[in-house]
């Protein structure tokens, strides 16, 4: 009840459960998921655009959470639950073309671009939200790939830097790491047109 996790914000779900429904409630909670997005962002991390794993106080005035709040030092920075809220956001724009999403993930593609020159291998896994590189983080992960390239696709100015990040996902092999590989694919389904939103296109 007193901390929310930013990569549960879905709204793009939230935007279909509304029409479903025909109840407003669902539409309050979207409004209220970006308003707490924009408020941590502009607050906390103006500089970069990130937002923490974490948030307190989400039905106050939220803030990022303090380190060990729930799984470790860095739940107060952008690591591997807030690594997903570029492809939550992102699709959310792709589907239904909020102009929220898009106020929203600008900043980060401008500090994500400016911070990796422009090179899809300079991606670390974690952030601070200042946008230094969390501790033990020089390594490459999918799961922020895939999601920073869904966000890019906000700005139409910036298809050289998705086919970019595109690419990357294409060519790598990330073993393993299952939490990356489904996120790369998810990504991937986005990135290619072909994420549908129940409430704008009939079930197959």
């Amino acid at each position: 009840y007193y901390a929310t996790r930013s990569s549960d914000f879905m709204p793009g779900h939230l935007e279909a459960f509304a029409v479903a429904t025909g109840n407003p409630i669902w539409t309050q909670i979207l409004d209220r998921t970006y308003q707490t997005l924009e408020q941590v962002q502009s607050q906390y991390a103006a500089g970069t655009g990130l937002v923490p794993d974490f948030i307190l106080e989400p039905t106050g005035v939220p803030k990022p959470a303090d380190p060990g709040f729930l799984e470790n030092d860095s739940d107060g920075s952008y690591s591997f639950n807030a690594c997903r809220v570029p492809w939550r956001v992102g699709v959310h724009f792709l589907t239904h073309g909020d102009a929220r999403a898009r106020s929203l993930l600008l900043p980060l593609q401008d500090w994500l671009h400016g911070r990796t020159g422009g090179s899809p291998s300079n991606i670390g896994a974690g952030y601070w939200l200042d946008g230094d590189s969390l501790p033990r983080t020089e390594y490459k992960s999918m799961a922020f790939v895939g999601p920073f390239a869904v966000g890019a696709m906000v700005d139409s100015d910036r298809q050289q830097w998705v086919n970019a990040l595109w690419d990357d996902m294409d060519l790598s092999e990330s073993g393993n790491d299952y939490y990356g590989e489904t996120l790369k694919m998810l990504s991937m389904i986005a990135l290619s047109g072909n994420w549908w939103s129940p409430d704008l296109t009939p079930c197959p």
